[in-house]
């Protein structure tokens, strides 16, 4: 249970603007367990400040400050410590003692605007204390054909994570038809810590660096006819921490929507990953054991077709009603 109260307050001076705000949280988590005597109750409360600064140099073209405070809570499902079993030798388990995690957040932009461009940048550094790591340990079991060990996971406050990055976003228009907009984001991460198993005395150290990156391109054409095409292309680059590898990931969905019947009517066709490659494929490293490489893939790609038809009612009409299209191309957007 999250019960919160906040207030904000801005006021502008010539071109310098200021917005601050601040938020209270109250949280309670009670995790029962009604075959046992087991009962955890947590209580606990925070403040989450927040400041924004915009200063306008020149028509077009401003500089944004920025510090705010977040929280991350666990979901459920690391907080269950009931076992469950992804494969024959790999078990996850949550944690009833997890707490969240609290990160603080700086950052520093730049926004300029031209006829038909519009550039963004920021810096930003992100510290974020009694991070979540996810320890990875043999069970001492084996499957039962007895050929495979089986490991377990489950998550800790363990670490303080550093973040230092800089992102670049640009939407550009080169012509009327054609819309584009990219972003790119590239960011070093730092982290500490150590884990001793209580079970083996078996110390681990997460003390790790690494520098990855993720880019993002949508592009939007209309063309004659009332026909609409949107393709969205994102790439993950690779990351590793102190217990797993991780590939690069890239996707790509595609979608286009024509008007038809003198726009009562919609068809839509869609693609959702495109080329089937929204797969996370990742090494795992059990110290003092063996390595275990996996693949998952949330959902594999799916083509659709939709026709949608306006009673007594055109899209302009509904676009002027305030209504919304929520077709597979509108999906896309945002």
């Amino acid at each position: 249970m999250v019960n919160a109260a906040y207030f904000q307050y801005g006021q502008k001076f010539n071109k310098i603007s200021i917005l601050g705000g601040l938020r209270y949280e109250y949280t309670t988590v009670e995790i029962d367990q009604f075959t046992s005597v087991f009962k955890d109750i947590k209580n606990y409360g925070n403040l989450f400040p927040t400041v924004n600064i915009g200063i306008e140099t020149k028509e077009g073209e401003n500089v944004t400050i920025g510090y705010n405070r977040r929280i991350r809570r666990p979901r459920g499902r690391f907080l269950n410590p009931f076992q469950s079993l992804s494969s024959a030798t790999n078990i996850f388990r949550g944690n009833v003692d997890l707490n969240p995690v609290f990160t603080d957040a700086f950052d520093i932009g730049y926004l300029k605007r031209w006829e038909k461009f519009t550039l963004s940048t920021s810096a930003y550094y992100n510290v974020s204390k009694d991070n979540w790591e996810f320890i990875i340990q043999n069970t001492g079991k084996e499957t039962e054909n007895g050929n495979e060990a089986i490991y377990e996971r489950f998550p800790v406050n363990l670490s303080t994570s550093e973040r230092i990055g800089f992102e670049f976003t640009l939407t550009f228009k080169p012509f009327k038809f054609w819309n584009i907009n990219s972003d790119f984001n590239i960011f070093h991460v730092s982290t500490d810590g150590d884990y001793t198993n209580p079970d083996t005395n078996l110390t681990t150290n997460f003390d790790f660096k690494n520098t990855s990156y993720f880019v993002r391109l949508n592009q939007k054409i209309s063309l004659p006819g009332k026909t609409d095409i949107q393709i969205n292309s994102n790439y993950s680059g690779p990351s590793e921490n102190r217990q797993s590898k991780n590939k690069g990931i890239f996707s790509m969905d595609f979608a286009a929507s024509k008007e038809i019947l003198k726009e009562k009517a919609t068809i839509n066709f869609n693609i959702s990953d495109f080329f089937n490659s929204r797969k996370r494929m990742s090494t795992t490293l059990i110290p003092g054991f063996t390595e275990q490489y996996s693949e998952f893939q949330w959902r594999e790609r799916q083509i659709s077709v939709s026709f949608i038809y306006r009673f007594n009612q055109t899209k302009i009409d509904k676009k002027k009603k305030g209504g919304q299209e929520f077709n597979g191309l509108e999906e896309f957007e945002g």
